[in-house]
């Protein structure tokens, strides 16, 4: 949604606007503002959560190299972009990883239905395309109980899913001594 920021209403204004036109532009300027700190404050309260409070003020620095607004600017960022942030707010070894694997886990598209109440696409994906990484991040997040149901509500009608640790093992029917389609390793 474009801003146009207290312009617009000196314009309407210069063009004898009526005034109800003034306050809808006006409303809907507050509106976008709140919703800029609401975003603001969901991702200072976020990298708080992941224990980088330290750095919030030179991640969120509009002039500083790196200026954060909300959690979605971190999903626009490729892998490579977040270990520059990382060293450019001089996070250590620790922070950095740590850094990485919450955005990682913000690519999950539970997390961002919960975050933002639809998944958003990343950088390394097209709207509507799920990466390998929110895969492997969902499978993570998972009981295997609720991972036995997500495969198996994925399943053909003839394909039997086994999880053993971190093998997925693909059967034809569902007993233990029928033939193996497939396997799937980490």
């Amino acid at each position: 949604q474009v801003s146009f920021g207290s312009n617009l209403g000196h314009f309407l204004l210069a063009v004898g606007a009526p005034h109800h036109e003034m306050a809808e532009v006006e409303q809907e300027e507050q509106i976008v503002e709140k919703n800029e700190a609401d975003k603001e404050e969901q991702l200072v309260q976020w990298l708080n959560s992941q224990q980088l409070n330290r750095h919030v003020d030179k991640l969120m620095d509009m002039n500083g190299e790196v200026g954060l607004q909300s959690l979605e600017d971190l999903l626009e960022l490729a892998d490579d972009d977040l270990q520059r942030i990382g060293e450019s707010v001089n996070m250590n070894m620790i922070e950095r990883k740590r850094f990485m694997r919450a955005v990682q886990s913000l690519r999950s598209p539970q997390v961002q239905a919960s975050l933002f109440g639809a998944p958003i696409a990343t950088a390394s994906q097209k709207p509507g395309q799920a990466g390998v990484e929110d895969q492997q991040a969902v499978e993570k997040e998972l009981s295997p109980d609720e991972l036995d149901a997500a495969i198996a509500k994925e399943a053909g009608d003839n394909d039997q899913y086994e999880v053993v640790r971190k093998e997925v093992i693909i059967r034809k029917a569902p007993n233990g001594e029928a033939a193996i389609v497939a396997t799937l390793e980490e």
